[in-house]
């Protein structure tokens, strides 16, 4: 039976039981959500023996990208499963793990697939791309497990596991659930070979199979707000007049719509947390009204990969992504984006398409 979930107040802290064994199994492309319910921990791995890295704040929507079975605990659902005890665990989009009995899923059962899990043996280097030679962006902590989404061949290095490695060398990466990537030398995933499907070959910028898609993961649609018409003769024109506007939750994943380079990523002049992609010709991809951002100028970056999350920041009067193409010299509107899903065509108070993107 499906648990009718409501918020409650105040901290959980959840009691354990003994930690069960994690499973792992493949991702999905779809992204479900969840409400966190009351503040709770972020854990490094489905446990509570595991690092807390802060907690998911009461009222926080999670993108949840997959599932395992872990420390079986007891939170604020409790009194809604038989016994008390529930041993799922959701990876987060932002690489971190949050206990199902604390979260709204309005479901007793798992609503992600089982995830495809290795476990960090060493601290090692959280790069933006299958290379050392890309950006690195912190590191993974020992002890740590991963959510790993698909593997891709790589820059060959030497780490943790290289005497287990004929000749030591191994270029073998996976790309983490938080959309960084990480070395399988350096962590234990229970085999030499990949335990994930490949990562999707990405076009080059400009080929034919590089067109924009909606920036939100695959099947999700939200409500249209504005279009070029209510923007040509709403506030600053010339650097929104072609700019779409879609209702879109505080912290949903925002991800690129097409394969550029980094151009923007920070606040502007009126305060907005902004992403911008450049993919040539003075084009830039605009994603703007972020709650914060996970990529850096400079930083390359494939269609569908993570940016942000949606959110409320600068001239805003409630959450929504604000997205458009402008003049990367100049950030004036350029052009109406022309999607896969719906070509050039915004209808104001509708739905949008269901994304086509990751």
């Amino acid at each position: 039976m499906s648990k009718i979930r409501t918020v409650g107040a105040g901290i959980v802290i959840l009691a354990a039981a003994a930690a069960s064994t994690i499973a792992v199994a493949p991702t999905a492309s779809a992204a479900p959500t969840a409400t966190v319910s009351v503040t709770t921990q972020r854990m490094s791995a489905a446990t509570l023996k595991s690092r807390q890295v802060g907690t998911y704040s009461r009222g926080k929507q999670l993108s949840l990208s997959c599932y395992v079975r872990g420390q079986s605990v007891k939170g604020h659902y409790s009194r809604y499963i038989p016994g008390g005890w529930d041993n799922i665990w959701y990876a987060a989009s932002d690489g971190y793990w949050v206990a199902d009995v604390d979260i709204n899923t309005r479901s007793n059962k798992p609503i992600a697939p089982y995830c495809k899990t290795g476990r960090v043996a060493v601290t090692t280097q959280r790069m933006s791309g299958p290379s050392l030679k890309t950006s690195q962006s912190g590191t993974y902590s020992a002890g740590r497990t991963l959510a790993l989404s698909c593997y891709k061949r790589g820059q060959s290095v030497k780490g943790h596991y290289s005497r287990y490695i004929p000749g030591g060398w191994s270029n073998l990466w996976y790309r983490v659930n938080d959309g960084r990537w990480v070395a399988d030398v350096d962590i234990n995933t229970g085999s030499n070979k990949p335990i994930t499907g490949q990562c999707p070959v990405q076009q080059p910028t400009g080929t034919s199979n590089s067109s924009y898609l909606l920036p939100f993961h695959k099947g999700q649609r939200f409500i249209i707000t504005q279009g070029p018409k209510e923007h040509a003769a709403g506030l600053y024109p010339a650097y929104n007049r072609y700019a779409i506007d879609l209702k879109t939750p505080s912290g949903t994943p925002i991800i690129a719509s097409r394969t550029g380079k980094i151009n923007l990523a920070g606040r502007t002049s009126t305060g907005a947390i902004e992403v911008r992609i450049d993919h040539g010709g003075d084009t830039c991809s605009q994603y703007s009204h972020l709650s914060r951002t996970v990529v850096s100028k400079g930083q390359s970056v494939s269609q569908g990969q993570l940016l942000g999350y949606a959110g409320n920041t600068g001239i805003s009067s409630g959450s929504h992504l604000h997205f458009g193409l402008v003049k990367c010299s100049s950030g004036l509107s350029k052009a109406v984006v022309k999607t896969v899903e719906m070509g050039t065509n915004y209808p104001v108070g509708a739905l949008s398409a269901p994304s086509r993107n990751r």
